[in-house]
């Protein structure tokens, strides 16, 4: 039996944190958009990581406030909106065990408006005594609506074992 698991798990992911020394920099010596960028990051970042322990506590009300209720997420499977992922992520069946983001990159434009976040994600749990492992590249497009930032598409790649 196929999950929709394939897709929820490369969701949680896909943003990088700030190089070593950004919160250093004397904020008066950037231009404004500069600085604007810089916080859109910082604020991606830790929306992803708050993406991440909401996938782990089963925390379906924040899936259902950080997805815009356009959202639509691309797999080799076909296309997924909010109100399935909400669902899934909802599902106690599931364990998740381990997450681990890598390779991101986050771009931001529009005066610190819209992230494009790009990067590697894996992930391992289970559904019973069924071990489930998954990894991706993915592509996220956030846009930043009164104040809080939401995910409108996603592309989310598997990645196959080295040989």
């Amino acid at each position: 039996m196929r999950h929709g698991y394939t897709l929820l798990f490369p969701l949680l992911v896909a943003c990088g944190r700030p190089a070593p020394g950004d919160a250093a920099r004397d904020a008066t010596s950037m231009a404004p958009s500069q600085h604007n960028e810089q916080a859109a990051q910082h604020e991606l970042s830790q929306v992803e990581d708050e993406w991440e322990r909401a996938l782990k506590s089963h925390d379906a009300a924040f899936f259902q406030r950080t997805m815009s209720d356009d959202f639509i997420g691309t797999t080799l499977d076909g296309t997924s909106d909010k109100s399935t992922l909400v669902k899934l992520n909802a599902d106690t069946s599931v364990t998740v065990d381990s997450v681990g983001r890598s390779e991101e990159k986050i771009r931001v434009y529009g005066g610190g408006a819209v992230g494009v976040i790009t990067g590697r994600f894996a992930e391992r749990g289970h559904i019973g005594s069924r071990k489930l492992g998954v990894e991706f590249r993915y592509t996220e497009v956030w846009v930043k609506n009164d104040g809080r930032w939401q995910v409108v598409a996603g592309h989310y790649t598997p990645v196959g074992k080295s040989k």
